[in-house]
């Protein structure tokens, strides 16, 4: 799943033509962070979290952990 997200993340930045260089100043991290990040999914949930707001895609990561509706039938 880690090195899934990883390799998710590294499309995303592709797509929006950016460098890895420019994610990790963006994100405050070292070019080497995303880099552990896009190959091997090895990163810190902070870490995880600035590449995924550095790619503005903060309302992705949030739907993910937004509780789901129970009904009580």
């Amino acid at each position: 799943i880690c090195t899934e997200l990883g390799h998710r993340l590294k499309r995303r930045r592709l797509a929006a033509l950016l460098t890895r260089e420019e994610v990790a100043e963006r994100a405050g991290l070292s070019p080497g962070a995303v880099r552990n990040l896009e190959n091997r999914g090895a990163a810190t949930t902070e870490t995880l979290v600035r590449v995924v707001q550095a790619l503005g895609a903060v309302d992705e990561l949030d739907a993910l952990f937004r509780p789901r509706a129970t009904s009580i039938d």
